[in-house]
């Protein structure tokens, strides 16, 4: 991965060439990258604080910062069993990334929540169309 944390396929840290890249943001130990997409990447790390795992979400590009931290304030906000509560947002001070520091869930735990409750939903509101991941 090129943006220098750690990948699924790879433990031994990150790709060459990539020494420039953060290894940590704020007090969180980047682990392995889990997702990368339009908005950013999300990568599952270690808060080294409080010792529990976390997920990261993180953009590099200064003009979508406002955007994220939005995103942070929003979900903040709100308190479900479905949602992942956020634990930190900001701009890390040594690199200049934005973040957002979320509760990590473990993907296991949240599909057998999801496969049922999604299936219920669909079946009180029938007009809502089937997400196509679980509901099939």
């Amino acid at each position: 991965m090129s943006d220098g944390v750690p990948s699924e396929a790879s433990s031994r840290g990150p790709d060459e060439g990539s020494s420039a890249q953060p290894q940590t943001i704020a007090q969180y130990r980047l682990d392995t990258v889990v997702a990368s997409g339009g908005f950013g990447t999300v990568v599952r790390a270690t808060d080294t604080t409080l010792d529990r795992t976390v997920a990261i979400k993180l953009i590099d590009d200064p003009n979508r910062a406002a955007n994220l931290i939005t995103e942070a304030k929003n979900t903040s906000r709100l308190s479900h069993p479905r949602i992942a509560r956020v634990y930190q947002a900001g701009i890390d001070d040594a690199t200049g990334l934005a973040f957002i520091a979320f509760e990590w869930v473990d993907a296991t735990d949240s599909t057998a929540a999801w496969s049922t409750d999604v299936r219920e939903n669909a079946l009180l509101w029938p007009g809502r169309r089937r997400c196509g991941c679980c509901c099939s």
